[in-house]
């Protein structure tokens, strides 16, 4: 798969803060942020409905179908989406917003 540099750079930024945020915070048994880059059916059918939280930004998700996949895969009605203000159709304007 073809990256482009951007996203590539992004990619790195988000990656390394991820990696400080665990060093800092893990204790035994538990990692504060589990990051998974790229799509498959495991993670619509076994991780979306584990996570707690879901974050759409325009930069992957120009469509917001993932904050639709989100949104679906909550069966027990916990988990809580934020969207980025820069992204969205107007089905997601209840959803918090964010500037990112």
């Amino acid at each position: 798969m073809r990256e482009i540099p951007n996203y590539k750079h992004l990619r790195r930024e988000v990656e390394l803060l991820v990696s400080q945020i665990n060093g800092e915070f893990t204790e035994p048994g538990w990692v504060p942020v589990h990051y998974i880059h790229g799509t498959s059916a495991v993670r619509n059918c076994c991780l979306l409905p584990a996570a707690d939280i879901g974050l759409v930004t325009p930069l992957k998700d120009g469509m917001n179908l993932v904050a639709k996949e989100f949104c679906a895969a909550q069966i027990d009605e916990r988990g809580v989406l934020i969207v980025s203000e820069f992204a969205g159709r107007p089905e997601l304007r209840s959803a918090p917003r964010s500037s990112i």
